[in-house]
């Protein structure tokens, strides 16, 4: 049905999404790193969309794209392991927004939603976590009763790396959310080892899932040295890059949970190679990512669905957004996403919202 499809075009646009940040109106949100979509074409009415991000100029988008054309324009959309060996894909997060455009192309060439494409449908809802959005903890508490009162139920907070402040958050949190909520802390590699042993034996009481990248140094031996009698489980996410660096983990046998971002890694095809490594080596994997105005949060959504290995909450950044670029958004109801059933990625771009970029 799809035999010799060829990519006809490539278009790039630039962007900055605003992100949701708890009391605060939307023109005072918090702006994120710049941001890429990527339209692929495959003859008359059919595209597929995909986006990353990335610090280009927007002078700089013509000739990028003319590059992206000189080496995409004419290869047959199923060679999808050909392309992400291109030098021109060589940066991760434009190789996932490359490959995400070209299965949901493939998905509608297909008729098919992704999950039917890789696997099936082994959940039809998801139940996300919520990266929460303050600057004290007075505001983390007040991000966290808004996100139940939608009825989600697993949080991330980001550590500041002031160890008495993000104590005094968590404890806030927890107090307000209870014990029935599952609590992450971002731990960004701010720590030391010996700072980090210290977090964990006094993070201990607040039942956290996992306590994600506390290391400045994350070499095998400080992971090993952090592991010892810590009774607070670790989660590695910056340090994946490739399944590879899963392989490496796994020896380390300390790390409890593998935290995957698809433009860290390089695409969806990747991120599912690790999560599987993950799995069999006997850590949980989940899904992360940044602010998403809707495409990577879709091919997310359709990972996850069609994993068996992704049965923790994944982060799609997408609720966290005052806006994005959908004709209908990915919905969600009593804390949990439903994955879109629609052909590609299950989701429309609205070319009115497009255009006011």
């Amino acid at each position: 049905m799809g035999r010799g499809v060829s990519i006809t075009d490539v278009e790039l646009f630039g962007f900055s999404p605003e992100m949701r940040q708890s009391g605060s109106a939307p023109d005072r949100g918090v702006k994120s790193s710049s941001r890429i979509l990527v339209r692929l074409e495959a003859g008359r009415d059919r595209d597929g969309w995909g986006d990353c991000a990335l610090s280009w100029r927007t002078e700089e988008l013509t000739d990028r794209a003319a590059a992206l054309r000189s080496v995409l324009v004419g290869r047959n959309l199923y060679s999808i392991e050909e392309m992400l060996r291109l030098d021109a894909l060589a940066e991760a997060p434009l190789r996932c927004a490359v490959e995400t455009a070209c299965w949901d192309l493939i998905g509608r060439v297909c008729r098919e939603p992704l999950a039917h494409l890789w696997g099936g449908f082994y959940r039809r809802r998801l139940p996300p976590a919520i990266r929460l959005r303050g600057s004290t903890p007075t505001e983390e508490v007040l991000s966290a009763r808004e996100q139940m009162a939608q009825g989600f139920h697993s949080f991330v907070i980001e550590a500041t790396g002031r160890p008495e402040e993000d104590l005094r958050t968590m404890a806030m949190v927890r107090g307000q959310v209870g014990r029935q909520t599952e609590l992450r802390l971002d731990g960004r590699q701010q720590y030391d080892l010996e700072t980090a042993a210290e977090m964990c034996r006094q993070l201990a009481p607040y039942q956290l899932q996992c306590f994600i990248d506390p290391l400045v140094e994350a070499s095998p031996e400080a992971w090993k040295a952090l592991a010892r009698g810590n009774p607070v489980p670790l989660a590695v996410s910056r340090s994946i890059r490739s399944v590879a660096d899963l392989v490496q983990l796994a020896k380390i046998d300390a790390i409890d949970y593998a935290g995957i971002t698809l433009e860290r890694v390089g695409g969806p095809t990747a991120a599912r190679q690790c999560a599987v490594l993950a799995e069999a080596a006997g850590m949980r994997p989940f899904l992360m990512t940044g602010l998403s105005p809707g495409p990577t949060a879709a091919v997310m959504v359709q990972l996850a669905a069609s994993t068996p290995a992704l049965d923790c909450c994944n982060e799609t950044g997408y609720t966290a957004l005052y806006d994005d670029l959908l004709v209908e958004p990915i919905a969600s109801a009593g804390g949990m996403v439903m994955v879109p059933q629609g052909i590609g990625l299950g989701v429309e771009i609205d070319p009115k919202k497009l255009e006011r970029l």
